[in-house]
């Protein structure tokens, strides 16, 4: 059971780390595009 928890839980981390990922490519693209 804690096997299976686990595993549910590293895989909505990977999704959040993802997203992080993501919304940090997007805020740097912003800042590009303001420097401009």
């Amino acid at each position: 059971m804690g096997h299976h928890l686990a595993k549910i839980h590293r895989k909505e981390y990977r999704m959040g780390w993802t997203v992080v990922v993501l919304a940090k490519e997007i805020g740097l693209q912003e800042e590009e595009k303001s420097l401009q």
